[in-house]
């Protein structure tokens, strides 16, 4: 019961704030088919060595109702990892077939069970029974979460350090669940799998609202206030040594909302954000949303040569965007750099005044041609 009512408060909040995007369309079927796998084991262990009429046909019916949900919720778990990993819709379609072969597996072993007993059966005295093959279909089943764990872990390590505990907690998913089917084993009776995968659901979902105050909801990058709190941990820790800023300002910005819309100027900044992340290296670099038309890159670097490496890449990005013509509208963008002195705030002002002056080389070269 207390984990339906987790799995309802999930729920209800996710209704309140529904945005029906890929990620929650999956994420809610998992919350579904989980409220369902709940509903199904605990009506089964109920019925167990019930004598009523009627109640081992029941009792067979809840079970393979049991066992067809559980690999059902590990598909839409690998689904729901590839889509936060890659965020491609089109490319989860050709993967799902890939994730459907162990769940269509234990799909039919659930369906012969019925003939062959292999997974579990009922006896005469509506006794549940563990069926000899039954490690068969649990090894079928965890394939996909070992998959999502490990695509998950290997992620975590290429990604930008303010995703890592992200991905980190998608990869621990699996270990609640993991533990419960470990003590199920052991203690034959005692069912508690599905309650930890109850807390695995709520420990992503509390992970996942941390990470929607601290996101800018149009851009997906780090919003102001976990720059703050990014700029402020890392003087703490290290006293910001090797701490570079680069503030970008969109150039235009205005025209293009002017001539196109502010639907375009909209998709100017989602893409500005696509090629700041695919420019800047993963490690050690942290791109947030400044406000409006502006951005900040925060790195940390051994000095100013690394820190120019990063603006010719960003440079060359925006130069091969514009090139390809993909858009109605061209990118420009005007950067400026700084180091850490003495405090944040400084850091930030001389950026943005680094950027300026670049501004305003580019309008008076533009004057003088």
């Amino acid at each position: 019961m207390v984990g339906l009512v987790i799995l309802y408060l999930i729920y209800r909040n996710r209704i309140n704030s529904r945005t029906f995007s890929s990620e929650q369309r999956i994420f809610d079927q998992i919350l579904c088919v989980t409220t369902l796998t709940l509903i199904f084991d605990a009506v089964m262990w109920e019925i167990n060595r019930q004598t009523f009429q009627g109640a081992r046909p029941l009792n067979e019916v809840y079970s393979s109702l049991y066992f067809l949900a559980q690999p059902t919720v590990c598909f839409l778990w690998a689904e729901y990892c590839d889509y936060r990993i890659n965020q491609d819709a089109v490319g989860l379609r050709r993967r799902r077939r890939f994730y459907a072969i162990p769940m269509v597996v234990c799909f039919t072993m659930v369906i012969a069970n019925h003939w062959s007993g292999d997974v579990f059966s009922i006896d005469s005295s509506n006794c549940y029974h563990r069926g000899d093959w039954l490690w068969l279909y649990s090894l079928a089943s965890s394939l996909l979460m070992v998959h999502s764990t490990l695509t998950s872990l290997r992620h975590s390590r290429r990604c930008l350090p303010s995703e890592r505990s992200v991905f980190r907690q998608l990869a621990m998913f699996v270990l609640p669940p993991c533990v419960g089917a470990l003590l199920q084993t052991l203690f034959y009776g005692l069912t508690i799998i599905w309650i930890c995968a109850v807390l695995s659901i709520l420990m992503i979902f509390l992970n996942d609202q941390e990470l929607r105050i601290s996101t800018d909801p149009l851009t997906g990058l780090n919003n102001r206030q976990r720059l703050s709190r990014y700029l402020e941990r890392s003087i703490v820790e290290d006293g910001g040594e090797g701490l570079c800023a680069v503030m970008i300002d969109v150039d235009h910005f205005k025209a293009i909302n002017d001539t196109y819309g502010h639907a375009v100027g909209d998709e100017a900044l989602r893409k500005t954000a696509e090629l700041l992340r695919r420019a800047c290296p993963p490690r050690n670099t942290f791109i947030a949303r400044y406000g409006g038309d502006e951005f900040i890159i925060l790195c940390r670097t051994d000095g100013q040569a690394e820190v120019q490496t990063v603006l010719a890449t960003i440079r060359a990005a925006v130069a091969d965007f514009n090139q390809a013509g993909a858009a109605a509208f061209t990118l420009s963008l005007s950067m400026g750099c700084s180091e850490y002195r003495t405090d944040s705030a400084q850091l930030l002002a001389d950026a943005d005044r680094d950027m300026y002056r670049e501004k305003l080389r580019k309008a008076s070269r533009k004057k003088y041609v």
